[in-house]
């Protein structure tokens, strides 16, 4: 634990922080969205509002970037995020994978009890280790919406043993420099249990996994 580094989202700090992709554009759900008025609608207008945020704050050089809505075509798109980087001067921040929104993660993403979801969930994090890597971004996000509701719907042992198996496989595939920020919230999306389980669980995962993990609250 000596050589592993907490980081906790929200702390107030000195260092840089990255703009919030949802504060700049569009509300997002599970399965919806909710368009305000005003809010960015595409990756232009996402960098020019961040770069905005970054010109009246200072301390907001990146932005976080969500894959399956900022990066819809994966590596396809990197080039132009790259151009996009260049011409507002604001970098691409951390890279966050979406194993929540689609149906097929009604009953979770690493801890479903479905084998071949759990390896669609695996393949897109591992897809989003190559974006980050191709974007030079040190961070890969991701939010797990696993959990349940209600007693005896789900094994919550097996759950916590699947997710230890894929975050294994996502630590080997990390690269120098880069580390997986583990996020979780406080009954959301489950009120019962979740599938990753907070704070100490994301340490034993990170003991598990190697030097690169990092859990982020």
């Amino acid at each position: 634990m000596k050589d592993r580094l907490v980081e906790r989202r929200g702390r107030r700090s000195t260092s840089s922080r990255s703009s919030c992709r949802p504060g700049v554009l569009r509300i997002r759900a599970r399965d919806s969205a909710v368009h305000p008025s005003g809010g960015s609608d595409d990756d232009r207008r996402k960098f020019s509002d961040a770069a905005q945020v970054h010109s009246s704050t200072g301390a907001c050089p990146t932005l976080a970037l969500h894959v399956q809505w900022d990066l819809p075509n994966g590596l396809k798109d990197v080039g132009e995020v790259e151009r996009l980087s260049q011409k507002f001067g604001v970098r691409p921040g951390s890279i966050n994978p979406n194993i929540f929104q689609n149906q097929e993660y009604k009953y979770g993403s690493l801890g479903n009890p479905d084998p071949a979801i759990r390896k669609t969930a695996l393949r897109h994090i591992l897809d989003c280790v190559g974006i980050a890597e191709a974007l030079h971004c040190r961070d890969v996000a991701p939010w797990f919406a696993d959990g349940s509701n209600y007693p005896g719907t789900q094994n919550m042992r097996q759950r916590i043993a699947y997710f230890e198996e894929g975050l294994r496989e996502i630590h080997r595939s990390l690269k120098s420099g880069q580390r997986l920020l583990i996020e979780y919230k406080p009954f959301e999306p489950a009120f019962l249990s979740h599938g990753h389980c907070g704070l100490g669980h994301g340490l034993s995962a990170g003991e598990r996994g190697g030097a690169a993990s990092v859990c982020a609250g």
